[in-house]
């Protein structure tokens, strides 16, 4: 079984292992400041565009949330079709799929544990023959800071950090009709640092229920 599915259900079992007992030694108190399923649009790096969902696992206090959200350019396709008209020699492809825990600490503030995955599609093609290709699918865990404002329509900060990340970006194409095979140091790619990348995005939601 992949490590961090594995890592990812041991820390919801954990976290719910806590709130059970907590549920027992405290006073349960009702929650109004959520709704329990909410649909959310968001921007951000690197997925760009995308959509989501937040289910809350109930409503008393301390809150608990699960989360879904999926993004890139095979989501939202017509922006990147406008810049591809001005750079023919160059496309790309971004998709995401994130999902994971919310634990709010209050009615705004909370953390997120999760496993992202990102698959990542760059084409280069020019005049000159000149090709090259490279694709990457990467699967890690991920650590989220998150604020939210509001309830029915609301607004929602995040920022975290992805811990994994292939050290090495491998591609390969054609040059003058010879295969030729390219490495790229992830680590002189923006926003990415020892072998991890960072993650940041502004989300606008709906609440139902």
């Amino acid at each position: 079984m992949n490590r961090n599915f594995i890592f990812f259900f041991l820390s919801i079992f954990f976290l719910l292992d806590t709130y059970s007992q907590e549920s027992i030694e405290k006073p349960i108190t009702f929650d109004t400041e959520h709704h329990r399923l909410n649909f959310e649009v968001d921007i951000g790096v690197p997925h760009i565009v995308g959509f989501g969902f937040e289910f809350f696992l109930t409503k008393i206090k301390p809150k608990y949330s699960l989360y879904y959200s999926k993004g890139g350019k095979k989501i939202f396709d017509e922006p990147f079709k406008q810049i591809a008209k001005n750079y023919d020699f160059f496309d790309f492809s971004v998709n995401k799929i994130e999902y994971g825990l919310n634990i709010y600490f209050n009615k705004n503030i909370y953390v997120s544990i999760g496993n992202y995955e990102i698959d990542l599609n760059l084409e280069y093609d020019n005049q000159d023959n000149i090709r090259l290709m490279s694709d990457i699918r990467n699967s890690s865990p991920v650590l989220k800071v998150g604020f939210k404002y509001e309830k029915k329509f609301y607004l929602k900060t995040e920022l975290g950090y992805n811990f994994n990340f292939p050290e090495n970006i491998f591609g390969s194409g054609r040059v003058s009709d010879i295969d030729v095979i390219t490495t790229i140091n992830s680590n002189k790619i923006p926003l990415v640092d020892n072998n991890g990348f960072f993650l940041a995005s502004v989300k606008i939601g709906y609440g139902f229920l």
